[in-house]
């Protein structure tokens, strides 16, 4: 070994004692610290756990999630050595948890040109719970956001002034660490996460302020709660983001005159500003997971996989772009935090606070540049509904917002017998649908869509519910085509009897009508390949009954506006997708069900 490198590192690993969970890649991941630990109970990949908490045995082959480290690197001379610590700091993303050994001095342990090296650092001072999943439609419990990381670490309780003593107090302890890297980090390098979950808004102020004395990073993620309706700790969250990632109000002189520019040119502004979301906003009669009636309809992968569903195909409320560590979601929606990377859309209540003429531009922004989706109530029970949920949407919107819509989808509920006749609530419902519309709203222009026969679990807002999609699949498995049969003919009816009420609003800008879907988890009525062509064409004799015989609403992007919503998922060749691709998850369901 060069003398010269084995004086850096400065510690002779080969006295470790030996350990049955210690594999070889925690001692080729200690080498790569460039100095002694900085605490005796470190030792690297130590707790290897599945996802749900469970120890792996020591006999097991794999005990880590990465491959081992080329350590053999830092020997091969001083200028190889210093390249292969470069890149291993600069390239990794790292968390420090202040509960585990060692805690927040392994990073004053660490030589300022290693500090200066990091692009990635996350730092969980105080994590209190996880968030809220729904598991199905009558129960909500916290249900930890990484499980394997939780039973092992634990929670924490919320922080406050009088947490522990003055010296061992952990704002003690970040705010020392905070002055010694503040020296050392590059600015416009380092992207930091910081954890805190605090008691009261006066414990907040004392996590954030040392990180004024922090250079400006090139992100910041900053969590204080678990309530996203706490909206103090909030603001002061997202003020901190703001003002360390230069991206703070310019001050003026004197203001603006934003409402002196032309119309054309306020809206061309406006259109840049989160009004417009290149996703779908979806509106549901009932309050989502991120606890809010109008949201973006927008599906995201979770960290990690569950017994039925591959990582790939688990969802989750947030982007997971708010922070690099697993366990800390800083997301606005289910946390009181502010993310300069997160990518989930909220709806800019400011701008529609301004003033008169700034509230008047953005709703005709932000209702005719946006898809909207009017989502089904979560009762399935026709009878228990007390309107029809698109009834609900129009009538809470002012006459001054549906003369600007554009593009509106409606996922017509569970079709019953005998919940679209013509003496039926329901039906009544739709008659004062028709007339609202054709009072209110600009009908030329307007892309409607009615999607009827749905798979109902794939447009809920929250899909964490796997037990109950589970056991609508083992219902659906037990449907013969006799009762597909019956569905199909239900469906068609209403179908039909709501176009004919559409007919004196006369054509709209276009009209899309879906009686077959491969949406979800198991394809529903129509799903044989013999009905695909007479399905097809009863979809386009009801277009036609209101657009005229020459309309195509194929090469009007019929499936391509329904293959463009988030969360679709095709299985098989379903006739609609160009490039159908399989997918497993359903032989995945179907072999894990009996």
């Amino acid at each position: 070994m060069n003398s010269a490198i084995s004086s850096i590192i400065g510690f002779d690993w080969a006295k470790v004692p030996p350990d049955p969970y210690v594999s070889p890649k925690s001692i080729s991941l200690s080498h790569f610290l460039d100095r002694p630990r900085p605490h005796p109970a470190i030792l690297f990949n130590r707790r290897c756990t599945s996802c749900y908490g469970d120890r792996m045995d020591p006999d097991e082959e794999y005990r880590g999630d990465c491959d081992p480290l080329p350590f053999q690197l830092l020997y091969v001379s001083r200028t190889i050595f210093s390249e292969v610590l470069s890149t291993f700091y600069s390239e990794n993303k790292f968390s420090v948890v202040r509960t585990d050994p060692g805690g927040l001095s392994c990073l004053q342990d660490f030589r300022p040109v290693i500090i200066a090296r990091l692009t990635s650092l996350s730092i969980r001072l105080n994590v209190s719970d996880c968030q809220t999943m729904r598991v199905c439609q009558q129960t909500s419990h916290r249900m930890c956001c990484h499980p394997g990381i939780c039973m092992e670490r634990g929670h924490d309780k919320l922080l406050g002034t009088k947490s522990s003593g003055p010296e061992n107090s952990p704002i003690v302890k970040w705010t020392k660490l905070c002055k010694y890297m503040a020296s050392h980090i590059v600015p416009n390098q380092l992207k930091l996460c910081v954890i805190c979950d605090v008691a009261d808004i006066e414990t907040a102020k004392e996590v954030v302020d040392p990180l004024s004395s922090v250079p400006i990073l090139r992100g910041l993620a900053i969590r204080l709660g678990n309530d996203p309706k706490d909206l103090c700790l909030y603001d002061l969250a997202k003020r901190t983001v703001y003002e360390k990632t230069n991206h703070s109000e310019a001050t003026q002189s004197s203001p603006f005159r934003f409402g002196d520019l032309p119309q054309e040119i306020r809206f061309q502004i406006l259109e840049c500003t989160e009004l417009v979301t290149p996703f779908d906003i979806a509106w549901a009669p009932y309050r989502s997971s991120c606890g809010l009636s109008v949201f973006e309809f927008r599906i995201f992968k979770r960290w990690y996989s569950n017994t039925y569903l591959p990582v790939d195909e688990h969802f989750s409320g947030c982007c997971r772009e708010c922070s690099d560590a697993k366990e800390g979601c800083c997301c606005w929606r289910q946390r009181a935090a502010y993310s300069s990377s997160c990518t989930c859309w909220k709806m800019p209540m400011p701008l529609l606070s301004v003033c008169r003429q700034m509230r008047e531009d953005a709703t005709t922004v932000f209702f005719s540049k946006n898809h909207f989706v009017v989502l089904p109530a979560e009762d399935k029970s026709p009878r228990k509904r007390k309107q029809l949920e698109i009834l609900q949407f129009l009538d809470r919107l002012p006459p001054t917002a549906l003369t600007h819509i554009r593009s509106l989808t409606w996922i017509v509920p569970t079709v019953a017998d005998g919940f679209f006749e013509q003496d039926s609530t329901s039906y009544r419902d739709w008659l004062d649908v028709v007339d609202i519309s054709r009072r209110e709203m600009n009908l030329p222009q307007l892309n409607l869509t009615l999607d009827f026969l749905r798979a109902r679990r794939s447009f809920e807002a929250d899909l964490d519910d796997q037990a109950d999609a589970l056991a609508g699949y083992r219902i659906l498995t037990t449907c013969n085509r006799a009762h597909r049969t019956r569905t199909a003919m239900t469906a068609c009816a209403a179908a039909q009897l709501l176009t004919e009420s559409l007919l004196p609003l006369g054509p709209f800008k276009n009209l899309r009508i879906h009686l077959s879907c491969h949406w979800g988890a198991y394809p529903l009525t129509f799903s044989y390949s013999e009905d695909g062509e007479e399905v097809a064409e009863k979809e386009r004799n009801l277009e036609k009954q209101i657009m005229g015989d020459e309309y195509n609403a194929i090469l009007q992007g019929k499936h391509a506006r329904r293959h463009g919503w988030n969360g679709y998922f095709c299985y098989g060749k379903c006739g609609e997708c160009p490039e159908p691709e399989p997918r497993k998850i359903f032989e995945l369901m179907g072999s894990n069900i009996t």
